[in-house]
Formats: C-alpha cells, structure tokens, sequence
C-alpha cells in the first residue's frame, strides 16, 4: 500500500506540473490533459479502496499513534475530482466565473489531506465558523448555505477530522447530485450549542440515501454507487467515534444519524445530525482509577 501512496504522490506532482503548464499558456488541450491526469488519479485511488486493501494502521514514529493509509487516500478523490471538472469545462470552452481559483482550492484541499493523512489525533481548541467558512468558500460544485449563528465559536477538537467529517458529507451530496441530474442542487449547513456539546445539521436536496442502506450506511465499503467506495460515510462515523472516546455507539447514543430532509418529496434528501462534545474528555487510564 506504500507504494501505492508514493505512486499517488508522483501522480499529483505531474498533475501540478500540468496545471502550471496550462497557467502558462492559457490553452484548451493542456487543460484537457490536466482534466484526464485527475481522472485517471481518482480512478486509481477508488480501485485501491474497491479492492479492499488491507490497510494496517501504521504506527508514527516517537508519537506512537496510528493512521490509516486507506483514509488518507480516499480524501484525496474528491479535490482530483473537483479540478477534473472545472478544468473539463475550460477543455470545452465553457467560461465559469472563478474556476482558477477553484482549482487552486483544490490544490489546496489536496496538499491538506496530504499532510493532515499522517497527523494524530490531538484535540484543540478550534475556530469552528473559521473552519466552516473556509469550507464553503473553497466549494466551487454547488451553492452551500450557512447558518451558524447558534453555533459555538470554538470547541476543542481535531480540526483536521472535523474538516473531513463535513466534506465527505458534502462530496457524498455532490455525487448524488450528478448522478441524478439535480437542478439547482444545495447544501445548508446549520449549528447550534446542546448543553456541553455542539450539533451540525448538514441538508442537501438530493434524492436521499436508499431505503436498503438504511442500518448499514456508516459501514465501510457500503456504497450505493457505481463508482462508490464505500470509505466516505465510514470516515464520517469514525471521526465523531474519537471525538467521543467514552460512547460505547455512537449511532445508538444519537451522536450521529440522518433522516429524509423532506420525507414524502420526489426528492427527499438527506440531512446529516452530527453530535461533538464542546470539550474533548479522553478515556480514563487505568491509573487514573480510584487509589488504595
């Protein structure tokens, strides 16, 4: 799997390569080969996660924490996916106001999972309209309303797992979207404080998860997609699990779940109810426990 990572890595220099080649001239093919560079990198890495690779956590070095290989590249499919379509347009000619800078948020987003894929787990105190807003503007793919009035201004925890946790879910909306042709398609993101923790509701207006995914959806390489994964949705569910070291279930004790949005409606959607302690609380150790 190593080796597969340092293939990826070569990948993506070639892609940054190509996009400063296409800075340089302005013209259509060397977009067109940025596009299909991306594509073929987010093919790879889906064929990586489809075939399941046994992905034994790797151990840092001094730090003695863990991380997966198979999360760390599986972020990196919805940024390759992102340039791939906004330089796709500029292939074909069709002008979208600010598609560079989307681009460059995507290099952005890809250089962040990049270094963040290895990072332990270390709760601080974090800026969370910072981080949300930051979210919204590097999103070029749909509208996304916020609503974060009644949200916290900070909490302590893992920015780096909280910022995954929220574009996962909205990749996942920005799938169903163009798979099913929706127009107009949106995601609100809204937030409020619960006694000692912080909710996010995150609605989309997408033809909703499938009945049959219903108890199964944050299982991994459970997917409704052709393309799918399946890795995404687990993500999700594994990043509210470490900012809640002590649930036994997270699903059952309503630190996370989802409904219809509009229940009844041609196109249902799916909002996303995601549940944080505004002050992370480890697990007692063994020697913190009652003394003689």
């Amino acid at each position: 799997m190593a080796k597969g990572l340092g293939e990826i890595k070569s990948r993506i220099s070639r892609i940054k390569t190509q996009w400063k080649s296409y800075k340089s001239n302005r013209r259509r093919p060397s977009a067109g080969k940025l596009a299909r560079l991306c594509g073929e990198t987010a093919d790879r890495i889906g064929n990586y996660l489809k075939n399941r690779e046994k992905y034994t956590p790797i151990r840092h070095r001094g730090t003695g924490s863990e991380f997966d290989l198979g999360a760390g590249i599986h972020d990196l499919r919805a940024p390759l996916n992102k340039i791939k379509g906004l330089a796709g347009l500029a292939r074909d000619n069709i002008a979208i106001e600010g598609w560079e800078d989307g681009v460059e948020g995507g290099f952005d987003d890809i250089d962040n999972v990049l270094a963040n894929y290895k990072k332990p787990f270390n709760p601080v105190e974090t800026n969370l309209h910072g981080l949300l807003n930051k979210i919204v503007r590097n999103e070029k793919r749909m509208r996304i309303d916020l609503d974060i009035g009644a949200l916290p201004q900070t909490a302590e925890v893992a920015s780096h797992k909280i910022e995954s946790l929220v574009k996962n879910i909205i990749d996942n909306a920005a799938d169903n979207f163009k798979d099913n042709k929706i127009e107009d398609p949106f995601v609100h993101i809204s937030g409020e404080k619960d006694n000692g923790y912080f909710v996010l509701h995150i609605r989309d207006n997408g033809t909703g998860v499938p009945k049959f995914m219903k108890d199964t959806l944050f299982n991994k390489y459970v997917t409704g997609r052709e393309k799918g994964t399946g890795v995404g949705t687990h993500l999700v569910k594994q990043a509210v699990e470490l900012h809640h070291p002590n649930a036994d279930n997270v699903l059952r004790e309503g630190h996370l779940w989802f409904e219809p949005a509009n229940p009844g409606a041609e196109f249902p959607g799916t909002i996303f109810h995601i549940r944080i302690p505004l002050k992370y609380e480890p697990k007692p150790s063994l020697e913190d426990g009652p003394k003689p």
